[in-house]
């Protein structure tokens, strides 16, 4: 995973984490945890966050996997 372009993402979009977090339905902490690959992401919350950023698809590979 690529957290510093989700990051960027998210900053391009002037939003904050925890605003990201209560729009794809999880805990602030949860989201620190994926974004610091700790935990996976799931499909749901992948495509709630793109649809958010408004992430193309291939930042969409970029960003969720990239190896």
């Amino acid at each position: 995973m690529n957290s510093d372009m989700l990051l960027g993402k998210i900053k391009e979009k002037r939003l904050t984490q925890e605003k990201v977090s209560k729009a794809i339905g999880i805990s602030l902490s949860a989201l620190r945890r994926k974004i610091e690959g700790k935990t996976e992401f799931t499909r749901e919350e992948i495509n709630k966050i793109c649809k958010l950023l408004e992430v193309s698809d291939e930042d969409l590979l970029a960003i969720f996997f990239n190896d």
